[in-house]
């Protein structure tokens, strides 16, 4: 995925935050309807977002994890995991649960990794010990 352009990471993962958020309203047995209702958001800001199509605002984010019951950091943190897998499968990610979080964060707000200090944050090698 190293050589994708910045639009087509985005959508990458813009596509598993949509599955993962679909995933979590599915093990809750709710509709695309009940989200609508218990978010406050369109049905088809649902589907977009769910789809990959768009991604979320912060707080949008947060109305959709408020109504899952979830913790949005932990959200962004799994998300991160999953894309960050998608990227390099043979890289294992940090046991630290806060470095997971933070780039599960800077994932979300479109940080280039180039930006961070020392690369991706929380990506450490097959050799390291993982949660």
């Amino acid at each position: 995925m190293s050589r994708l352009s910045v639009d087509e990471k985005r959508a990458a993962y813009l596509g598993i935050l949509g599955r993962h958020m679909r995933a979590l309203r599915k093990d809750r047995k709710l509709r695309g309807t009940d989200m609508q209702r218990k978010a406050g958001v369109s049905t088809a800001t649902v589907s977009k977002m769910e789809k990959g199509f768009r991604g979320p605002s912060l707080e949008t984010l947060g109305r959709f994890c408020d109504a899952l019951d979830v913790d949005m950091f932990d959200v962004l943190a799994e998300v991160g995991v999953a894309y960050r897998r998608s990227c390099a499968p043979e890289v294992r990610v940090a046991a630290c649960p806060y470095l997971r979080r933070f780039d599960g964060l800077a994932l979300f707000a479109g940080v280039a990794d180039d930006h961070l200090p020392d690369g991706p944050v929380g990506l450490i090698t097959e050799a390291a010990v993982v949660m």
